[in-house]
């Protein structure tokens, strides 16, 4: 009996001769399942069509088992990788996938990710998250008009990449999109780049 309703029984439940469980638990234990995506970032803005960049994720196991999802990235309704994760229970950690752009063509694109339901989940409304938009165009396009990439690589670019250069990634000033081969460097490779698509769209 469990008169004020705690979910603990009113009587001991004997167990054996010299046992007993003095508060026994009226209802059966069940886990709870339930993963969300946190946060999906984006390591640039502006990338060149057929390079490379970063998207990271925050995912956080709110259930309390160990759990074994699939998660899927998406550039527009593109999926541009899928993969499996382990997570323990109340544990939030990130993870990082490069998206190789070759084969897209120059445009805007809305990186979004989402996680399958695992067995027994019911809040399913966390399991997706949208990162931001990327926009892929000629390599070397980093500046425009209005702060925007204008879609054509001129002496404008060329010279937003050489005014970075050297720039530390830890610096105030670092600015990924300058970072053309994603090396983690802003150097002659990237102004290299930069000129050899002089005035390309």
């Amino acid at each position: 009996m469990d008169a004020n309703g705690d979910g603990v029984g009113d009587t001991p439940y004997v167990i054996d001769a010299d046992n007993q469980d003095r508060y026994p638990l009226m209802n059966p234990y069940l886990p709870y399942h339930d993963i969300a995506l946190a946060n999906v970032t984006l390591s640039k803005t502006t990338v060149g069509e057929g390079y490379k960049m970063v998207i990271n994720g925050d995912i956080e196991n709110q259930g309390d088992c160990i759990e074994t999802f699939d998660i899927t990235l998406y550039a527009n309704s593109t999926i541009i990788g899928t993969f499996a994760l382990n997570q323990w229970a109340k544990v939030r950690s990130g993870f990082p996938f490069i998206w190789n752009t070759t084969g897209f063509a120059k445009g805007y694109y809305n990186i979004s990710a989402y996680i399958s339901p695992v067995g027994g989940e019911s809040d399913t409304d966390d399991n997706a998250f949208t990162g931001g938009w990327v926009f892929v165009t000629v390599a070397g396009d980093v500046t425009g008009f209005g702060g925007t990439v204008d879609g054509t690589c001129d002496m404008r670019d060329i010279g937003a990449v050489c005014g970075k250069f050297m720039t530390p990634p830890s610096g105030p000033d670092w600015d990924p999109n300058m970072d053309i081969n994603d090396d983690g460097v802003i150097d002659m490779r990237d102004i290299g780049i930069a000129c050899n698509n002089f005035m390309k769209a």
